[in-house]
């Protein structure tokens, strides 16, 4: 018995897809568009879109897990300054993602819940 081994990929244009190495189809594909890397831990992929939600989704049938909307403006009032997010790296038990406002969260990622934030010497 072979075991299938997954490629996940995103685009900028709003399209992630897992596609099976093993036979080349495509085994999922979702609305999402991103610019980073997705992580892939066990049975989840966590993926920030481009307009800043952090998605965690099952790796075998891409489904939704949780989303955690990340603050996506310096000025929420009128949209302006917008913050752009690196990440998530998986760290123990925490997602860490990094923004160019400099500052760095971190997020549960067994339930999208904020753990805590500070700041950072500069932006990412």
């Amino acid at each position: 018995m072979w075991t299938a081994k997954w490629f996940f990929a995103i685009s900028h244009s709003g399209l992630m897809a897992a596609i099976n190495l093993n036979s080349g189809e495509r085994s999922w594909s979702r609305d999402i568009g991103g610019i980073q890397t997705p992580w892939v831990a066990g049975d989840f992929i966590y993926v920030v879109s481009t307009d800043q939600k952090l998605i965690c989704l099952t790796r075998k049938e891409g489904r939704v897990k949780w989303v955690h909307q990340l603050t996506r403006w310096e000025n929420a009032d009128d949209q302006s300054d917008p913050i752009v997010w690196a990440g998530p790296v998986l760290v123990s038990d925490r997602l860490i993602m990094v923004s160019s406002q400099g500052f760095a969260v971190s997020i549960s990622p067994y339930t999208g819940q904020l753990l805590g934030r500070m700041q950072i010497p500069a932006a990412a």
